[in-house]
C-alpha cells in the first residue's frame, strides 16, 4: 500500500526518563497507527529524538503491534536497545521525505486562539513540535490546535479530517 500521510513526533532525548512525556508519545503513536481494530496501512510515524535519530513505524510493514501504551513503550524500548522488529527502523530524519515525496510539510502547533482546522489532504508529512527540533524543519502550512489538546489527538483529529477526504 502507498503511504499517504506521515506523523513525526519531535521530542527532547531527555523525555525518554519522564514517564509522562512517553505515555503522550506512546499515544500519539497508537493515534497515528492505530485505526479500530485494525493498523492504518498508509501511515508511516516516526519519534525524531534529534536529526538523526528517529524510530520510525511503517504502518504497511509493522507485525505483532498492540495499541496499548505499554506494548508501545516496549517496542520503542526494544528498537533503542538495539534489537530488531519488523516494520520498525531508527533512521534520519529525512526519510519521511524519501517515502513520501510529493508530501506537504505541516507543523502543528498548540495555541491557546487556534481557529477551524483547514482541510487537509494527503499526502502529508506533520510535524508534532514537543521539542526545539521543530524549528530545524521548514514547513508548508502551520496549523494550529487549541492548547487543549493533546498531540494524540490532534494526529486522530488530522487522521479523521483525512479518512473524510
Amino acid at each position: 500500500m502507498k503511504l499517504r500521510r506521515a506523523f513525526v513526533l519531535l521530542v527532547e532525548k531527555r523525555a525518554l526518563k519522564h514517564l509522562e512525556t512517553m505515555n503522550v508519545v506512546a499515544r500519539c503513536i497508537t493515534a497515528s497507527l492505530g485505526l479500530s481494530h485494525k493498523i492504518r496501512r498508509d501511515v508511516l510515524c516516526g519519534v525524531a529524538f534529534g536529526k538523526h535519530s528517529v524510530v520510525w513505524f511503517r504502518g504497511d510493514v509493522i507485525k505483532q503491534w498492540r495499541p496499548d501504551a505499554n506494548s508501545t513503550l516496549g517496542l520503542l524500548r526494544k528498537i533503542l536497545n538495539g534489537r530488531r522488529h519488523p516494520g520498525v527502523w531508527i533512521g534520519g530524519l529525512e526519510e519521511a521525505e524519501k517515502l513520501l515525496p510529493d508530501a506537504k510539510k505541516l507543523l502543528f502547533r498548540f495555541v491557546h486562539n487556534a481557529r477551524e482546522m483547514p482541510n487537509i489532504k494527503p499526502p502529508y508529512i506533520a510535524y508534532v513540535g514537543m521539542s526545539d527540533v521543530a524549528s530545524e524543519v521548514r514547513y508548508s502550512l502551520t496549523i494550529d490546535f487549541p492548547e487543549k489538546l493533546y498531540p494524540d489527538q490532534a494526529i486522530a483529529i488530522a487522521n479523521i479530517i483525512s479518512d473524510r477526504g
